[in-house]
């Protein structure tokens, strides 16, 4: 009993299948792919400009005996604003450049 009752189910369930198959439909319509998105360059960053930084050096007799005294390098105000403003130069150009490699990640990363 049951199995005709199974064979009655797949009977009617296969024969509205494949009812619902034959009609006057259209075909599918193929759509395109749609193509990826352009990546636009973005702008480069300002190169790095420096000011000069001169560093003097220190001994007990001024250069006498350099290789065996200790040295010290001395720096002057004005040096050390420079130093200063290079070294802003220089994080502003990296953190530039990490901007533009995380745009070019994100814009090429598979989605």
């Amino acid at each position: 009993m049951y199995l005709k009752k199974l064979k009655l189910l797949l009977a009617v369930s296969s024969t509205i299948l494949l009812a619902g198959c034959v009609g006057g439909s259209e075909p599918p319509k193929v759509l395109p792919v749609p193509d990826a998105p352009p990546i636009i360059a973005p702008e480069k960053p300002r190169a790095v400009t420096t000011k000069p930084v001169s560093f003097l050096v220190i001994t007990q007799n001024n250069l006498d005996k350099l290789k065996s005294e200790p040295v010290w390098y001395a720096i002057t105000p004005g040096s050390y604003e420079n130093l200063a403003f290079n070294t802003q130069e220089m994080l502003r150009f990296i953190k530039q450049q990490k901007t533009i490699i995380q745009y070019y990640e994100g814009a090429t990363a598979p989605k």
